[in-house]
């Protein structure tokens, strides 16, 4: 078996994780997602984007760092940019 060498950091991007289902249905990859995050090497960082769900809060709270566009100074503007574009 050949072992993958990374040179760098590595960001793994999931994104909506509130578009993963119902509550119901997405408490199984809740659940791993919050199960295997500590055990990703130390190179290795997720971001996770998703609308402020209770679910989601409430499942990745212990293995996340949450934040939200409304606690940053100046997102209105870079978003109205971006959307501009």
């Amino acid at each position: 078996m050949n072992a993958i060498r990374f040179v760098g950091p590595v960001v793994i991007v999931i994104d909506g994780v509130d578009k993963s289902g119902v509550e119901n249905k997405r408490r199984e990859v809740l659940e791993a997602i919050a199960k295997e995050l500590p055990n990703l090497p130390s190179f290795v960082r997720v971001l996770l984007t998703s609308r402020d769900e209770r679910d989601i809060r409430a499942e990745l709270a212990p293995a996340c760092f949450p934040k939200s566009i409304d606690d940053v100074e100046g997102t209105t503007g870079d978003i109205l940019t971006y959307i501009d574009d």
